[in-house]
């Protein structure tokens, strides 16, 4: 009578919390110091202005100035900073990820798996990249949004509470959204570079794991829980292939399993 296998848990792969923090806060860093520079400079030109705003061309002419110069200003240090910072995180959720593999799998197997891969190299620098523009995108939407608040309130005669409110408003909405990038970046990383690093190793296999820390549920997530699935495809779910953490907002994660 033939034995039958049992799958042994090995390693289960999450993003990172701390990771993710560190990611947030130099967002967060980023908007916070343009954010300043658009209430020192535009606000406060605007407040002194007000009231010869309305049918007078040139407070607009130099609010316009203002805000042109504060994007020249910005627009190279957007893309030093996109670039840096993207890199360093990534690196370090990659980093993460195979000490986790190495040390977990290490533990239970007694053997220390071999993670190296280019295609690993190649999701590594794709996400990079993606981050890059993900970046950008925060303080460019930002100042864009900048630009059409204050020309309403040029165009509509608004006193500076209005526009103070107005800037206000838009820094909330940037930090919600700074807020959902980082944590969807990570896990997306977490998943695509786990991925590959875990089939270098020899595992082809994982357990999805379901997570009840986000305000809603996939039904479908939540029924895959404790489902295995291969780790070259994936689960399919909704129509597609998908990996735990790979959709927006989904906080699910998987545990590597091997057949003894």
């Amino acid at each position: 009578m033939m034995k039958q296998k049992k799958l042994v848990k090995l390693a289960t792969i999450k993003p990172n919390a701390g990771i993710e923090l560190d990611y947030l806060s130099a967002l967060l860093k980023m908007m916070s110091k343009i954010e300043n520079d658009i209430t020192t400079q535009v606000l406060k030109n605007y407040k002194k202005r007000q009231n010869e705003i309305v049918g007078d061309e040139s407070p607009n002419a130099l609010l316009n100035g203002i805000l042109r110069s504060i994007y020249s200003k910005w627009r190279l240090s957007i893309s030093e900073i996109s670039e840096v910072l993207a890199r360093k995180t990534i690196n370090n959720v990659d980093s993460t990820i195979q000490k986790q593999l190495q040390q977990q799998i290490k533990s239970k197997l007694g053997v220390m798996p071999d993670t190296s891969s280019r295609r690993a190299l190649r999701v590594k620098q794709s996400s990079i990249t993606n981050n890059v523009g993900l970046i950008k995108s925060i303080p460019e939407r930002y100042l864009d949004s900048v630009e059409v608040v204050v020309n309403q309130a040029m165009m509509g005669g608004k006193d500076s509470k209005w526009l103070s409110g107005q800037l206000r408003e838009l820094s909330g909405v940037t930090k919600r959204r700074a807020t959902i990038i980082a944590r969807d970046q990570i896990a997306k990383a977490t998943a695509a570079i786990s991925q590959e690093r875990a089939i270098a190793a020899g595992f082809d296999k994982a357990e999805w794991n379901h997570s009840d820390a986000g305000k809603t549920q996939r039904a479908s997530h939540v029924a895959a829980d404790g489902e295995v699935f291969d780790l070259d495809k994936g689960m399919y779910l909704d129509g597609e292939w998908v990996l735990p953490g790979e959709e927006i907002n989904c906080r699910c994660f998987y545990t590597i399993v091997y057949e003894m």
